[in-house]
């Protein structure tokens, strides 16, 4: 098949071909299976599918690759978790110190006084009670740039994960504080956390706040959660909205009182979701449309 344009006649368009064995012209249009219509459109299907199907793998590599190096990298580290809940007495601090394997061990050797690999109960409460002054000096709270003193709530908890051994494991250490709500706190005021527990070890930092007797509060964004050896762990939450008569100008008593906790949570990773989500159905709406085309064709 040869084609060829006429010198005295206008260019010819992509629907005018000339066949120069059997001198037809005709005009060919993506219905007519000679042009190819229905293999355009198989291959704009079958794109599609090759489309969803790098976005699932994408997806699935966000979801699993993180959670599959993640146990890897923080074998180092200590996780600070820690909620701040405002109300119109107490600011109530929970945190909680996931000990991943490195600093787990270190901590068990210390609990492990008579050093035969099995941590006992007895062995548990002689730590614990060795934390005091960390717990006394580990945290600072500040309200507006003024500080605020704070108090032991209840008695550390400590959780071994069910491996009560010296062996590369993880624990859980539970620390519970209380602050005065003082009568600065205003709407727009930030509250400062800063903790100055296990100093020596690399740590990741999250944080939820929570607000309680008319108090709207929220945990502002930790953009690197990243904190080197040495570095205080600094967390901040906003006071949105403050009730009136809200705020306490007396000393911290010296009975704990009760505390309640709740849930802020924060999806990481929500706008890489949003978006392999936006561009999957970009390309499912294609290949919908090209298939619609492509059972129209006679």
């Amino acid at each position: 098949m040869l084609l060829t344009t006429p010198r005295d006649t206008a260019p010819p368009t992509k629907e005018t071909l000339v066949d120069s064995v059997g001198g037809r012209t005709g005009r060919h249009t993506a219905n007519d299976e000679s042009w190819g219509g229905r293999d355009i459109m198989g291959f704009h299907r079958r794109f599609c599918l090759m489309g969803l199907a790098g976005m699932v793998v994408t997806g699935l590599g966000m979801l699993d690759g993180p959670m599959a190096s993640g146990h890897e990298i923080l074998e180092t580290f200590i996780q600070h978790r820690t909620k701040i809940i405002v109300g119109a007495t107490n600011i109530d601090i929970e945190t909680e110190l996931t000990f991943y394997k490195t600093p787990s061990i270190l901590e068990r050797q210390r609990m492990d006084v008579d050093h035969n690999g099995k941590i006992t109960k007895a062995e548990i409460e002689d730590y614990v009670k060795s934390l005091g002054r960390l717990r006394e000096e580990g945290v600072r709270l500040s309200v507006g740039g003024r500080a605020v003193k704070v108090a032991p709530l209840y008695e550390p908890e400590l959780d071994l994960l069910g491996v009560d051994q010296v062996v590369e494991s993880h624990h859980v250490l539970r620390l519970f504080y209380f602050g005065r709500t003082p009568k600065w706190l205003a709407t727009g005021s930030v509250i400062k956390l800063e903790d100055t527990w296990w100093p020596e070890a690399e740590a990741i930092l999250s944080i939820d706040a929570v607000g309680r007797e008319g108090f709207q509060v929220e945990a502002e964004p930790n953009h690197d959660p990243y904190c080197p050896p040495g570095v205080p762990r600094v967390s901040r939450v906003r006071c949105l909205t403050t009730p009136a008569g809200a705020g306490q100008d007396e000393p911290l008593p010296g009975s704990v009182g009760s505390m309640h906790v709740g849930e802020n949570m924060r999806g990481a990773g929500r706008w890489s979701i949003l978006m392999l989500i936006a561009g999957a159905t970009g390309i499912l709406t294609l290949y919908l449309q090209c298939r619609h085309r492509e059972l129209e064709l006679p």
